[in-house]
C-alpha cells in the first residue's frame, strides 16, 4: 500500500485487490473522503506503489510487472509496456519533475527509467539481483534505492551508473525505505527497527526505533526538521532534530502501518492496513 499527494488537498493512495481511491479534502482534520478509481484490472492485482510527476501525470505499479498510468489525475488508466515479466512484482515508484523521469522498482533487482512519460521504459543496469524495496531521488541525478540483504546504492548521473552506498556487509537484513533531504544527510530503514542515519552521505550510524516491527516507510521534512516512520506492528515514531532520538508518536492498535508522507511542511499522513488513515 502507498499514497501520493498531487496536491495539498488531493491525494491518490493504493493496495490490495485492485484498491486505487482519491481523496480530495486530504488536508481536513476530521478525515479525508475517499472515491474508488478504476484501472480496469480484476481484483487479483495488488497495487504497491504510486508517484506522479505533477496534477495529472501518475504511474502505478504492483502485481505481474503492470505499470498503468493516469494523463487526467486519476479519472482513467492505461497500461503501459515495460518489458517486465510477469513473475516480477512493482514494489516502488520515484517521478522527478525536475527532470520528467520515474523510475520503477521491484523484484529480481528490476528497476526500470522513462523520460517520456513511459512510452518506452529502459531497464538500468544496478548489478544486483536482490529485489530492490525503495527509490527516492533528491534531484534529478542523485538519487538512492535500497532492498533485501542490506543493499543500498546511489546514483550521481540520473540513473546511468549505481554505486554501493549501504553500511556494509554486516547489515544483511531487508531494507524497505530510503530517505534523503541533502547529498548527505539521509536514513534508511528495514525490517526489524533496523534504522541507520549518515550525516555524510558515506558513512552510518546505526539508531534505535521506537518500535520492533519491520519499518515500511520512512519520511523527512523537506528541510530536515522532522522525520517520521510507520512500521509493521502500527507504530509512528518521530524524530527532531535536536533531539535525543526517535520516540513513540501514536500506536494504530496493532494495525501495520505502510506509508507515512506529507505536503511540503504540513502535518503527514499516515496510511495503513484497512484502510487505517491517520492525519497527526
Amino acid at each position: 500500500m502507498d499514497f501520493h499527494f498531487i496536491s495539498r488537498d488531493v491525494v491518490i493512495a493504493v493496495g490490495r485487490s485492485n484498491t486505487i481511491l482519491r481523496a480530495r479534502d486530504a488536508s481536513v482534520a476530521a478525515g479525508a473522503t475517499w472515491t474508488a478509481l478504476s484501472s480496469g484490472k480484476p481484483s487479483r492485482w495488488h497495487w504497491n506503489a504510486v508517484g506522479f510527476l505533477d496534477e495529472q501525470r501518475g504511474w502505478v505499479g504492483g502485481s505481474y510487472g503492470t505499470i498503468i498510468h493516469s494523463s487526467d489525475g486519476g479519472d482513467s488508466w492505461v497500461t503501459q509496456n515495460n518489458g517486465l515479466n510477469t513473475d516480477v512484482d512493482i514494489l516502488g515508484i520515484a517521478a522527478v519533475p525536475s527532470s520528467g523521469a520515474v523510475f520503477v522498482v521491484g523484484t529480481e533487482g528490476k528497476v526500470l527509467r522513462t523520460t517520456d512519460d513511459g512510452g518506452t521504459w529502459d531497464l538500468l543496469n544496478t548489478r544486483t539481483a536482490q529485489a530492490v524495496h525503495a527509490v527516492h531521488f533528491l534531484n534529478a541525478e542523485m538519487g538512492w534505492i535500497a532492498g533485501d540483504l542490506g543493499h543500498v546504492l546511489k546514483t550521481l548521473d540520473g540513473g546511468d551508473t549505481w554505486l554501493i552506498a549501504g553500511a556494509g556487509p554486516d547489515v544483511v537484513a531487508t531494507v524497505r525505505t530510503v530517505h534523503f533531504v541533502t547529498n548527505e544527510t539521509g536514513w534508511f530503514a528495514g525490517d526489524e527497527g533496523m534504522l541507520y542515519h549518515t550525516t555524510d552521505g558515506e558513512t552510518w550510524e546505526g539508531q534505535t526505533s521506537c518500535g520492533e516491527g519491520n519499518i515500511n516507510h520512512l519520511h523527512v521534512d523537506p528541510v530536515g526538521l522532522q522525520a517520521w516512520t510507520v512500521d509493521s506492528h502500527g507504530v509512528i515514531c518521530g524524530w527532531s532534530s535536536g533531539s535525543l532520538g526517535w520516540s513513540l508518536e501514536e500506536f494504530s492498535n496493532s494495525v501495520a502501518m505502510n506509508a507515512v508522507k506529507q505536503w511540503e511542511m504540513d502535518f503527514p499522513l499516515a496510511l495503513g492496513n484497512y484502510g487505517e488513515f491517520k492525519r497527526y
